[in-house]
């Protein structure tokens, strides 16, 4: 999980880098360094912060919902054709807010 966010935030430094570079040379005329510096440093960090603690979160969530489904299939195993039932339109609906989202 740290790897995930090393490399994650490794791409975005990379783009971040890339998309600088192209400025025109008047932005950076304007623009104080320290600024952008200053800018860019507190961004990342944030960046940094909010992967590892998404990753981890979601990892959490993701093994108490498999723990409790488990335990409830195994003491009560005639629910599981309900609780399947119960979660497809939660996942047509989760899969549609995303596609909602990058569009």
């Amino acid at each position: 999980m740290f790897k995930t966010s090393i490399n994650a935030s490794r791409k975005l430094f990379h783009r971040f880098l890339l998309n600088l570079f192209r400025l025109p040379l008047s932005f950076f005329e304007q623009t104080p360094i320290g600024q952008i510096i200053n800018r860019s440093s507190s961004d990342f960090d944030m960046i940094d912060d909010d992967i590892m603690f998404t990753l981890r979160s979601t990892l959490n969530a993701i093994l108490a919902f498999l723990c409790c489904f488990l335990l409830i299939a195994k003491i009560l195993p005639e629910t599981i054709p309900i609780m399947i039932l119960i979660f497809i339109p939660f996942i047509f609906l989760e899969v549609n807010k995303k596609k909602n989202i990058y569009n």
